[in-house]
């Protein structure tokens, strides 16, 4: 199974080629959100990010105008952390540990309700922490 291309990971300040700190425009009905995930069971992970390939389908606002795009960085951040003791009860934690993800993310309206509808189904499913909130 292919895994999805996943999203641009925003947790570190993009650098216009100036070197100077750039930040994004945000234009109005766009939403700039975060998704935390926490205790997921690794075999989840293709999921949440296919997830987010199929309801974040506009431009991400987070691309800085000026950047270098050759220093971008093009994924999601994804680091082990301990399988959720719900997830170990449903029988879905496996031996091989969890995931957890910090992700800030933008959409419409409509793109972040269907990501956080998706994101909550799984994280029910798989007993595993996750949501998807609102920044600004």
């Amino acid at each position: 199974m292919n895994a999805a291309p996943a999203r641009p990971a925003c947790s570190e300040p993009a650098r216009s080629r100036s070197g100077t700190t750039a930040v994004p425009v945000i234009p109005a009905g766009i939403e700039v959100v975060v998704l935390e995930v926490s205790g997921m069971p690794t075999f989840v992970r293709p999921r949440i990010e296919r997830a987010m390939v199929d309801c974040l389908v506009s431009e991400s606002y987070l691309s800085i105008p000026g950047a270098d795009p050759l220093e971008a960085s093009w994924c999601t951040r994804w680091r082990r952390d301990a399988v959720s003791t719900r997830a170990l009860a449903l029988g879905v934690g496996g031996q091989r540990g969890g995931l957890s993800c910090r992700e800030v993310l933008t959409g419409t309206p409509g793109e972040i309700e269907a990501l956080r509808e998706r994101v909550a189904a799984l994280a029910e499913r798989y007993g595993f922490n996750a949501g998807v909130r609102e920044v600004r």
